[in-house]
């Protein structure tokens, strides 16, 4: 797993427009949404299921549009994967509840 520090500079921020166009073409992947629940973090960790995820997809996470400000002043990153699981931590626990965007890659 690749993991990638916060984006400093908005400009950095990759657009959904762009991911679709770079995503265009390839028919190995699940769309998903998942939940970082405010309650859900123990000792700055978050592990969610996530049908269709193996220890070795290739993955793409990014909080949607209106969770990004919190899901980068938090520095959440997906951490570790398992079969059905994607765990996230973070280094300062945020308070609201959060939508990320995962792509699988078989």
């Amino acid at each position: 797993m690749k993991c990638y520090s916060p984006v400093d500079d908005p400009k950095d921020i990759t657009t959904k427009e762009y991911v679709d166009a770079a995503l265009d073409g390839v028919t190995n992947k699940i769309r998903s949404v998942v939940t970082l629940a405010a309650d859900g973090w123990s000792d700055k960790s978050q592990t969610v299921n996530l049908p269709g995820v193996t220890a070795d997809n290739d993955l793409f996470v990014a909080p949607i549009e209106d969770s990004m400000t919190d899901y980068y002043d938090a520095d959440i990153r997906a951490s570790a994967q398992a079969a059905g699981q994607l765990t996230f931590m973070c280094e300062t626990v945020p308070t609201a509840s959060l939508m990320v965007n995962v792509v699988i890659f078989d």
